[in-house]
């Protein structure tokens, strides 16, 4: 319909105009890609969605490795991959067999992933899941899907907490311009954090009584 792209048009200029540095478009890509809805990344081409699937990856496995380094700093911690170092190990009886082939199959052992191989991994996982139907909340959709994608659960928090509207601050403003009018402009600056605070939280039921 000629009306629903003419408003598409004027969107889509007014948004061009407020993200136009490389920094915010970075920042809206990848809380695109985290949001299930839109992780697909149509609008761009397919050279810019590896480049924003490749920094997701990235920053989901730093953000693993800064929650790693701030665990270890915690006295008594346990260190990553270092939980069995200190259990101890149960006696078995020599065999022929364990003998024989004992080396090579009985005492291998899985080397563990680094955080980089994890976020990969739940990346490629994450983008073969379905997406999210437009009216579903990906909040609820990241809460039901931590345990799959816990690297990129974590890292969807970061981003998809961000307001996506001014409005909430504005209507701060508003009623701070109400607040210092010119008969009450000798009000200190904590007076008016108080009164503001008490207009935005304080809610006083109705009485029927005088």
């Amino acid at each position: 319909m000629p009306i629903v792209r003419e408003i598409k048009q004027t969107i889509h200029e007014d948004l061009s105009k407020r993200y136009c540095t490389v920094r915010e478009k970075s920042m809206l890509h990848t809380a695109s890609t985290l949001d299930p809805r839109f992780k697909a990344l149509p609008f761009l081409s397919q050279d810019e969605q590896q480049d924003i699937y490749s920094k997701v990856i990235a920053e989901a496995a730093a953000l693993k490795a800064e929650t790693q380094k701030e665990h270890a700093k915690e006295p008594g911690a346990p260190v990553e991959g270092q939980d069995d170092q200190h259990s101890p190990v149960p006696k078995r009886r020599n065999t022929a067999l364990i003998n024989l082939l004992g080396k090579t199959f009985t005492d291998s052992r899985a080397a563990p992933k680094s955080a980089s191989t994890r976020a990969e991994e739940e990346m490629s996982k994450y983008l073969e899941t379905p997406p999210l139907s437009l009216s579903e909340d990906p909040l609820i959709w990241w809460r039901n899907h931590e345990t799959v994608f816990p690297l990129l659960a974590k890292l969807a928090k970061h981003y998809l907490c961000i307001p996506g509207t001014s409005v909430a601050s504005e209507r701060v403003f508003s009623t701070a311009g109400d607040i210092v009018t010119a008969q009450r402009s000798m009000l200190s600056s904590e007076h008016v954090d108080q009164l503001l605070f008490l207009q935005k939280n304080l809610e006083v039921e109705a009485s029927g009584e005088l």
